[in-house]
């Protein structure tokens, strides 16, 4: 399972240069980083708790996730859960 956790990691550093800090704090456990504090894709913050998108397609955020951070971190076969508004965690699906 940590291999997995590891794995999310790589592809958060690989694909979003500007978030940092993701790390493996258990097996079954990947903090996010940044990315509700500072963390941004193409300018825009990758996780935003007030965020509220209102068009059915949900173009930018869904549940305060940026939607490219959620699709990678569900390709690697996990979710992204918020703990509270600065902070965002990825758990195993």
């Amino acid at each position: 399972m940590t291999c997995r956790a590891k794995t999310v990691v790589n592809r958060i550093e690989k694909n979003f240069p500007d978030i940092s800090g993701a790390e493996v704090r258990d097996p079954r456990c990947v903090f996010l980083g940044d990315v509700a504090e500072g963390g941004e894709i193409d300018g825009t913050p990758a996780c935003d708790y007030y965020a509220y998108d209102f068009d059915p397609k949900e173009r930018v955020y869904i549940l305060g996730v940026h939607k490219e951070l959620r699709k990678v971190v569900e390709d690697a076969g996990w979710f992204v859960e918020c703990h509270d508004a600065g902070t965002y965690f990825a758990y195993p699906a």
